[in-house]
């Protein structure tokens, strides 16, 4: 007596390769972004350690607890070239000094991912900033009347999306590094607290990301 073979028909297997196509569409392009945000997250973490260790140490090397006390501080502040590289030297690694002809044009759009915003013009950040490249990120350091503003590329100028809130940040420095965003500093608002979204200005974001966990939450 021969026994019955089962097996799924062409219709069956044609349903069930349709419903697979379904839900990996549906879940796929959603693992592709958390996996994203969160290489987004971890760089800006290990950015905002490197540049925080170095300025600590400047600071306990010169003995004071003020940045702009610090012979690093004061070169930026006064704009001594010479004496900025020679800190540069001295506190990061494998760091490539950035001028106004390498072409570091940001797309204003890119800072404020906002149809309201202004034209979308061309911004060349290394003018007039000590702008450098590390291996993998790339720092703005910006003067901001008596104070300074740090801008970081996560993966660096050439990798996009050079896009506010995803790999471009901004920290605020007085005495120490903060989170711009954070109340009572730079922008402390309320309103930029919470301004970070899928279509932001960079002010806010990084502290969004710091005061969560370093996860990027708010796309």
């Amino acid at each position: 007596m021969k026994k019955k073979i089962f097996a799924f028909t062409l219709a069956e297997v044609l349903i069930t390769l349709a419903i697979i196509g379904v839900v990996a569409a549906i879940t796929i392009p959603n693992v592709i972004k958390n996996y994203q945000k969160h290489v987004y997250a971890t760089r800006l973490k290990k950015d905002y350690n490197i540049i925080t260790n170095s300025l600590n140490k400047a600071m306990a090397d010169d003995g004071v607890d003020d940045f702009f006390n610090t012979e690093f501080g004061k070169a930026i502040t006064e704009n001594s070239q010479d004496d900025i590289e020679t800190n540069m030297n001295k506190y990061f690694k494998n760091f490539v000094m950035l001028n106004d002809s390498d072409g570091y044009n940001y797309s204003s759009k890119a800072f404020a991912n906002r149809p309201d915003y202004r034209s979308n013009v061309n911004i060349n950040w290394c003018s007039g900033n000590v702008c450098f490249d590390l291996p993998d990120a790339t720092f703005y350091i910006k003067r901001s009347g008596g104070n300074l503003l740090v801008y970081v590329d996560t993966n660096g100028f050439k990798q996009k999306p050079n896009q506010a809130g995803k790999d471009f940040f901004s920290f605020y420095l007085d005495k120490n590094l903060k989170p711009v965003g954070s109340f009572g500093f730079y922008h402390g608002t309320d309103h930029n607290h919470n301004i970070c979204h899928s279509h932001a200005y960079e002010r806010g974001c990084f502290f969004n990301v710091m005061n969560n966990g370093w996860e990027i939450k708010y796309y």
